[in-house]
């Protein structure tokens, strides 16, 4: 198996605040099991934190929220979503793909034409200079 065929998920999930107090990291543990079985490599991963949720989910009102970053093949992902439906203390889950941010290069401006320069540079020198330009541009709009 090629690591450069693999590609970086971040799921997402809350799990059933028991009322014990205690964050469930057996849970956790065994959600961690199923990446692995699916031979996924763990990158990173955030303990479970409990936290109020913004409305009742399954009649619960508060809950442990859990992320894990991995590595996998694209065909094994399926197999996850699966074993991760039977779950019963997940109230709800979501799967991302991380897309890997692409440096560009700094864009250059195209510089400007010889001419176009000049007349700028002598026109900026001296208010006259100015002035002749105005008034050329203005007889040239006046004319067409």
């Amino acid at each position: 198996m090629d690591t450069l065929d693999r590609k970086k998920y971040e799921l997402c999930f809350w799990l059933k605040d028991d009322g014990t107090g205690n964050a469930p990291v057996a849970i956790f543990d065994s959600v961690k099991d199923i990446i692995q079985k699916a031979d996924g490599s763990i990158i990173s991963e955030h303990q479970p934190e409990k936290r109020n949720l913004a409305y009742p989910v399954q009649k619960q009102r508060s809950g442990y929220w859990c992320e894990i970053v991995f590595a996998l093949l694209p065909e094994s992902l399926a197999k996850i979503k699966e074993d991760l439906r039977y779950e019963t203390a997940i109230l709800r889950k979501i799967t991302l793909a991380v897309l890997e941010p692409k440096i560009k290069g700094k864009k250059e401006r195209p510089a400007r034409p010889a001419a176009a320069t000049q007349k700028t540079e002598a026109a900026n020198d001296s208010p006259e200079g100015k002035q002749q330009e105005l008034d050329s541009k203005l007889k040239e709009i006046l004319e067409s």
